[in-house]
């Protein structure tokens, strides 16, 4: 099984139709930068898109939505 984010965190398995949502949406929001994805076989590695600055904002956009749904699963509304 492969995850993304660290070992013992809540996470997104790649390949799921969760990832998938995901980069279908990221890739409507970030429809300015190169979208052109790496082979699937290294996106364990972290390395999505052959486009350096569009994989970090990919990293940090994938950060933001396990955030949020960590929050979301624990109950923590910024109280």
């Amino acid at each position: 099984m492969i995850y993304i984010a660290k070992e013992g965190c809540e996470s997104v398995k790649i390949g799921t139709k969760e990832h998938y949502d995901i980069l279908e949406r990221f890739e409507k929001d970030f429809y300015h930068m190169r979208l052109d994805r790496e082979p699937t076989e290294i996106w364990s590695t972290g390395q999505v898109y052959q486009n350096g600055e569009t994989n970090n904002a990919y990293r940090a956009y994938i950060a933001g939505y396990m955030l949020g749904r960590v929050t979301y699963m624990h109950g923590v509304h910024g109280e």
